[in-house]
C-alpha cells in the first residue's frame, strides 16, 4: 500500500467515503476544526450584517465542538439546521439588495451547509461502523 501524504489524507477524509471508524473519528476532528475556523471567519461580518451573525457563529462553534468531541447526531443535525437557516437568511438579504458583504456571507454560509451535511454523514457512519 502506498503511503499518503498528510494533504492527500485530509482531502480523502473530507471528500471521500467513510469506510472505517478511524476515518469517522478523523473526519469529526477535521469538521470540528473547520467549523471553528468558519465561525472565526464569520465574526468580521457581524459588523456588516448585524449581531445575529455573532449568535450564529457561537452556535456553530459550540455544535462543531460537540460533533468533534461526541460525534453526536443531534448536534450534527442542529449544526445543519443552523447553517441552512443562516444561508436562507443571507440569500434573502442578497436578493433584497444586501451588497457584496451579503454575497460573501452567503458563500461562507454555503460552506457551513456543506460542513453540516458532512457532519451528519459522519455521525451516521460513526454509529453504523460501531458494530
Amino acid at each position: 500500500m502506498v503511503k499518503q501524504s498528510r494533504q492527500e489524507y485530509v482531502t480523502d477524509t473530507l471528500f471521500g467515503p467513510i469506510e472505517s471508524r478511524d476515518r469517522a473519528n478523523d473526519l469529526a476532528q477535521l469538521l470540528g476544526i473547520a467549523v471553528l475556523a468558519l465561525a472565526a471567519i464569520e465574526m468580521p461580518f457581524a459588523l456588516l450584517l448585524g449581531p445575529g451573525v455573532v449568535a450564529v457563529a457561537v452556535l456553530q462553534a459550540g455544535l462543531g465542538g460537540i460533533v468533534w468531541w461526541r460525534k453526536s447526531l443531534t448536534a450534527a443535525l442542529l449544526l445543519l439546521a443552523v447553517t441552512l437557516a443562516a444561508a436562507v437568511w443571507l440569500l434573502l438579504r442578497v436578493f433584497r439588495g444586501g451588497g457584496s458583504s451579503g454575497a460573501w456571507g452567503l458563500a461562507l454560509a454555503l460552506v457551513g451547509v456543506w460542513v453540516g451535511g458532512r457532519a451528519v454523514y459522519c455521525a451516521i457512519a460513526f454509529r453504523r461502523l460501531a458494530a
